[in-house]
């Protein structure tokens, strides 16, 4: 069964050590921010949007 969705999600999360209501909030933040409904995510794109995230956070720091 591949991972996908909310139990993708749900997945991340447990994972994650993060508390639940604090990932899903800025989780979903992120999602919406790049247009991914959170039942399409899969694998592939959960790497490329993190990828995205990441390099955007990376050129935010160096401005400002």
């Amino acid at each position: 069964m591949e991972l996908r969705g909310n139990i993708l999600i749900n997945e991340l999360q447990s994972h994650s050590g993060i508390e639940k209501s604090n990932f899903n909030y800025h989780f979903n933040e992120i999602l919406h921010s790049y247009k991914i409904n959170p039942d399409q995510l899969t694998i592939e794109l959960l790497r490329e949007t993190l990828a995205e995230y990441l390099q955007d956070l990376i050129l935010e720091t160096q401005e400002g």
